[in-house]
């Protein structure tokens, strides 16, 4: 195109895919920690489960407590789960929005300097 800076145009085109590809870096390390994490709980669950068996000989308050404590904590550990998901998300996204509202800039510049 007559009057367009191509070599500005490919600049910030590079400067997109590095973006996207730290994006995608961020969501997989995200992704990652989550999965890290699952294997800690289940981990744990497993620990619980073995000690519950060992302990089949308590009563039937002490073994609703202890169910009581392990339905809490399965629910702690599915929250914390998706919060470190969001976070992994919302850190992706963030990076994709702060090169868009660049590359936005960008643009302007170099139709600008085409018209002018």
């Amino acid at each position: 195109m007559p009057g367009v800076d191509t070599k500005a145009l490919l600049e910030s085109h590079d400067r997109n895919i590095e973006a996207l590809t730290r994006a995608t870096e961020v969501a997989t390390e995200g992704a990652a920690a989550v999965y890290r994490r699952q294997q800690e709980i289940m981990q744990a669950a497993g620990e619980q489960v073995s000690a519950m068996v060992r302990d089949i000989k308590l009563g039937t308050e002490q073994q609703a407590e202890v169910a009581k404590k392990v339905f809490e904590q399965a629910l702690a550990n599915a929250r914390e789960l998706a919060e470190m998901s969001a976070k992994a998300n919302q850190d992706a996204y963030e990076v994709m929005k702060k090169r868009l509202q660049t590359s936005i800039e960008e643009m302007k510049a170099v139709f600008a300097k085409q018209q002018g």
